[in-house]
């Protein structure tokens, strides 16, 4: 039987803060291993926000976290790759520090997140995991590997004048994650070439990848594979892109489209 690979984004597809993992989703993840199918995660999340959805899903395929920067391996506990930003890096953040004082940061790095400035978006809608680390300036992570950062304003214009200033040139991705977000990420990251990536390890081809996503971050890698699915709470391009819309994460939308891959592994074994 052909394998067939299922990616999946956590927050806003697979599951909402602070809702808990729908029951229908877990079953459906379980049948669908249970017929031969390999499910992991795609994230933007850190490992720390990532670790708990791991065990309760039983994840043992390596995990995209970071938003394509980082792959992680839960069997071995170890991190297999990642993609650092160049070291360019440190000055923008501390201009972004500097000038930007209505602006949170928070700098992502193989081991953990630093906290270098909070604002009320964070506290409501972040992870509370990810912000266990405040740092008192930029110098003190000058000598850490930057794999992602993420910002946030309630002002959208702020962060779009961000992205002009120091994001706008081919080294860096920038990408708004929900609207007051915007994720940061070397250009050779990003989840599309992240996928992409584990697919030619599993060896499995593209066309036999499915994935699902509910952000903009999202959207490069529904080009290519298998079937895309995005919630009906999804930005309207995420919609118009994917190949089928599902409920939202709160109804456990994800079970429809596993259900399906469940369906059509189980045909093809002749079941």
């Amino acid at each position: 039987m052909k394998p067939l690979l299922f990616l999946s984004d956590i927050d806003g597809t697979l599951m909402t803060h602070p809702h808990p993992l729908h029951h229908r989703v877990r079953e459906a993840v379980r049948n669908f291993r249970a017929a031969g199918g390999l499910f992991t995660l795609i994230t933007g999340r850190a490992l720390c926000s990532t670790q708990p959805v791991i065990q309760d899903l039983e994840v043992d395929l390596p995990c995209i976290l970071l938003t394509g920067a980082l792959l992680y391996d839960p069997a071995t506990g170890q991190n297999l790759t990642q993609v650092p930003c160049g070291a360019d890096i440190y000055e923008k953040i501390i201009r972004l520090w500097q000038e930007y004082p209505d602006v949170s940061i928070q700098v992502y790095g193989p081991q953990g997140v630093d906290t270098l400035r909070l604002n009320q978006l964070v506290l409501q809608a972040g992870q509370p995991a990810e912000r266990t680390h405040p740092v008192p300036g930029p110098d003190a992570i000058t000598a850490r590997p930057v794999l992602k950062l993420l910002l946030s304003c309630p002002q959208v214009e702020r962060l779009q004048e961000v992205e002009r200033r120091f994001f706008a040139g081919p080294d860096y991705r920038f990408a708004f994650s929900s609207t007051h977000f915007a994720e940061v990420v070397a250009a050779r990251a990003g989840k599309a070439a992240a996928m992409a990536g584990l697919a030619r390890q599993l060896q499995v081809p593209l066309e036999r990848t499915w994935v699902a996503g509910d952000a903009m971050t999202d959207l490069p890698m529904f080009q290519g594979v298998g079937r895309s699915f995005a919630p009906s709470n999804a930005p309207l391009a995420l919609q118009t892109a994917c190949s089928q819309v599902v409920p939202p994460a709160t109804e456990g939308g994800l079970a429809l489209a596993l259900e399906q891959a469940c369906t059509l592994l189980r045909q093809e074994a002749g079941m």
